[in-house]
C-alpha cells in the first residue's frame, strides 16, 4: 500500500514491480472513495515502456486493474488523473488536496464468493473465487453466524490466507 498525491497539473506518479512470466498483479487506486478531487488512471507499462493494460473507472470512479504477465521483468504501474468534478480540460490533474492510495498485490485476492450471501441464522458453505489462489489457498469457507440476533446487512469476509476482505 503507498500513500501518496499529485501535486501538480501534469504529474504522473510511477512504481516498478518485477513479476514473473505468468504472474497476476493486481493494483487499485483510492482516490474517489477518500473524497479526493482525482478521478485517476491506473496503468502498466513493460520493461520496454510498452502500455499493457490500463484503466480508468472501476465499480466507482477509482480503478481496479488486473493483469497477468507475459514475461519476467520489471514492470511500471503509473497512477495520473483528471480533475473531479470534471471540467473542460484535458490535461493529468494535480494539487495539494489530489490524495491517493495505491494497492498492488500478487497474492491470493478475492474477488466473489458463490452464493453472494449467508444466511443470518445457520451456516453457509462458500465458494471463493478470485486471482492468485495456489494450492494452499482454500477454495471453500465454511461461515458460521456466531451473533443470530444481530442486524448487519454487510459483514467483512476475512480469511488468513486472502490478502483483502470481501463484503457479504
Amino acid at each position: 500500500v503507498v500513500n501518496a498525491r499529485l501535486d501538480k497539473s501534469g504529474d504522473v506518479d510511477s512504481f516498478a514491480v518485477m513479476l514473473s512470466a505468468g504472474q497476476t498483479l493486481i493494483a487499485s487506486v483510492e482516490a474517489y472513495v477518500l473524497e479526493s478531487p482525482l478521478d485517476a488512471v491506473l496503468k502498466v507499462t513493460d520493461a520496454r515502456g510498452v502500455q499493457q493494460p490500463w484503466i480508468h473507472d472501476g465499480r466507482t470512479l477509482d480503478p481496479f486493474l488486473v493483469y497477468t504477465a507475459r514475461a519476467a521483468g520489471r514492470y511500471t504501474v503509473q497512477v495520473m488523473g483528471f480533475p473531479h468534478p470534471a471540467t473542460t480540460e484535458i490535461r493529468f490533474h494535480g494539487n495539494d488536496k489530489c490524495v491517493y492510495r495505491l494497492h498492488l498485490n500478487c497474492g491470493p485476492f478475492l474477488s466473489h464468493t458463490m452464493p453472494l450471501g449467508v444466511s443470518r441464522s445457520g451456516h453457509t458453505k462458500l465458494g471463493l473465487y478470485g486471482w492468485n489462489f495456489a494450492g494452499d489457498t482454500p477454495r471453500e469457507l465454511e461461515w458460521t453466524n456466531e451473533h443470530p440476533d444481530n442486524s448487519n446487512l454487510v459483514l467483512s469476509l476475512r480469511a488468513p490466507t486472502l490478502e483483502n476482505t470481501w463484503k457479504l
